[in-house]
């Protein structure tokens, strides 16, 4: 590679003429308050008993080792999120680490 028989693209080869350092990407703050304002008003306006039958559904499923798509997309069209899905499917099969 540093003879330059092997031509990699940057790295030996085609090179620009300065190094610039890429600026850190930062994440303005107002945008997790406004997501935790939308997750608040979806849990607010929606029909809790669905929701819990929704979940008990896919943990009934997953025990079972029964198709879960159909039950997971009930859940979602009855505004369940993707963290109460998660932790049901966790609860089951547990976590890699």
């Amino acid at each position: 590679m540093e003879s330059g028989k092997k031509i990699i693209v940057g790295l030996n080869s085609f090179r620009s003429g300065s190094e610039t350092a890429t600026p850190a990407f930062r994440i303005n703050d107002n945008i997790r308050q406004v997501q935790i304002e939308k997750l608040q008003s979806l849990k607010s306006g929606r029909d809790d008993e669905r929701v819990a039958n929704c979940l008990k559904k896919i943990w009934l499923h997953a025990t079972n080792n029964q198709n879960l798509m159909p039950v997971v997309i009930e859940a979602v069209e009855n505004f369940c999120t993707l963290g109460e899905i998660s932790d049901i499917l966790r609860s089951v099969f547990g976590e890699y680490k």
